[in-house]
């Protein structure tokens, strides 16, 4: 029964039941007898959850490209991005959490996503460089932590907990000195991204 099924991947989406094996049952079975856009997204879950990164893309560009429903694009958007970045393709998870962020406007976990991003790779970005260039990436990840909470007050909790972390890691008011930025008020990083930052003292 078709029906019955939506109405129960449904409700076990709602209360994050996605680790089920009735779920994958239902997600598959119902991909089978209709590739929706749900079905495909929910065939997605399943994929992310065993890892299998190439599928979840697969199913969640198909879930994006066939979804009408804005709010439902913006979850696809996000979901994409979180695969992305997952496979550590940067540039692509950046990208897919921008347009989850435009399909819905005010929500702030497509920039929490994108702060993350930045913190995992500020070291990397400076490698083999200065501490100060290792460091840099986490300005740009409490930038995009703080807008989250700008725009959307329900991410304040989580990003006030990564923006106490990552202030503990970003440049030390040395650093800041030693390069001759006390004073300036941005800094321009230049890594997989190019981003302007407000420039932190500890």
């Amino acid at each position: 029964d078709p029906s019955w099924m939506k109405r129960a991947a449904k409700l076990l989406n709602k209360k994050e039941c996605t680790e089920s094996d009735i779920f994958f049952s239902i997600s598959e079975s119902l991909y089978n007898i209709d590739p929706s856009s749900a079905a495909a997204a929910n065939m997605g879950i399943r994929a992310l959850k065993r890892k299998d990164y190439k599928k979840a893309v697969d199913f969640y560009t198909y879930a994006l490209d066939n979804e009408p429903d804005t709010i439902n694009k913006a979850q696809y958007a996000y979901r994409l991005a979180q695969t992305y970045g997952a496979m550590n393709n940067n540039k692509s998870a950046k990208t897919y959490a921008l347009k989850a962020a435009n399909f819905r406007s005010g929500w702030g976990e497509p920039y929490i996503l994108i702060g993350d991003l930045y913190a995992k790779t500020s070291r990397q970005c400076g490698e083999l460089k200065t501490e100060f260039l290792k460091r840099v990436g986490y300005w740009a990840a409490i930038d995009k932590y703080e807008y989250a909470k700008k725009v959307d007050h329900l991410t304040s909790l989580k990003a006030t907990k990564r923006i106490e972390k990552y202030t503990e890691q970003m440049p030390s008011k040395t650093d800041v000195f030693t390069e001759g930025l006390i004073g300036v008020p941005k800094y321009q990083i230049d890594c997989w991204y190019s981003e302007t930052v407000n420039i932190r003292i500890q």
